[in-house]
C-alpha cells in the first residue's frame, strides 16, 4: 500500500511537470505568433503615417477644396488613431505570466475589432471616393488629364482594398491560430 501511494505520487509529479512544459510551449508559441501580428500592425501604422503625409501633400498641390483636405487628414487621423490603440493594447497582453483567459479574452476583442472594420471602413471609403470624385469634376471638368486621375485613382482603391483585405486577413487568421 505504501509503495502505491509513493507511485501516485510521482505520477502525479510527473503530470504536474508535463503539464508546466505543456503551458510554456503554449505561451511561447503564442508570443511568436503574436510578435508576427505586432510586425503587421507596425507596418501598417508607418504606412498609415506616410499616406496622411503624402495625401496632405497632393491634395494640396492639386488645389482640391480645403474641407476636402481636412476630412481627409481627419479621417486618416482617426483611423491611425484607432490602429495605434488596438496596436498599443495588444502589446500589453501579459503572455509570460498573465491568465491564459484574460489573454484569450483581449485576442477575441481584437479579432472581432478587425474581423468587423470592414463594416464600417467600406461605406465611409465609399463616401470619401464619391466626394474625391466630385473634387475632382469641379476643378478638372471632364478632360483627358482628369480622365487619367479618375482610372488612377479607381485603381488605386482596388489595390487598396486589396492589400488592406489582406493585412487584415493576415492579422484575423493569426488571431484564430493563437486563439486555437
Amino acid at each position: 500500500l505504501e509503495e502505491m501511494r509513493s507511485q501516485i505520487e510521482i505520477l502525479k509529479s510527473k503530470l504536474n511537470n508535463q503539464k508546466i512544459i505543456n503551458e510554456q510551449q503554449l505561451r511561447y508559441s503564442m508570443s511568436k505568433k503574436m510578435s508576427k501580428i505586432d510586425k503587421t500592425m507596425l507596418r501598417t501604422v508607418i504606412g498609415g503615417c506616410l499616406a496622411f503625409i503624402y495625401c496632405t501633400w497632393v491634395f494640396t498641390w492639386m488645389r482640391l477644396s480645403l474641407p476636402f483636405i481636412f476630412a481627409t487628414a481627419i479621417l486618416l487621423s482617426a483611423c491611425l488613431a484607432i490602429t495605434i490603440y488596438k496596436h498599443y493594447s495588444f502589446r500589453h497582453i501579459n503572455l509570460s505570466g498573465g491568465n491564459l483567459l484574460e489573454v484569450v479574452e483581449q485576442l477575441t476583442k481584437i479579432k472581432r475589432h478587425y474581423r468587423d472594420w470592414w463594416k464600417t471602413a467600406l461605406p465611409i471609403l465609399l463616401a470619401w471616393y464619391g466626394w474625391w470624385m466630385y473634387e475632382l469634376l469641379t476643378i478638372y471638368n471632364f478632360n483627358s488629364y482628369a480622365l487619367g486621375i479618375y482610372l488612377g485613382s479607381a485603381v488605386g482603391i482596388i489595390v487598396g482594398l486589396v492589400i488592406g483585405y489582406k493585412i487584415n486577413s493576415k492579422i484575423v487568421n493569426e488571431t484564430n491560430e493563437i486563439l486555437n
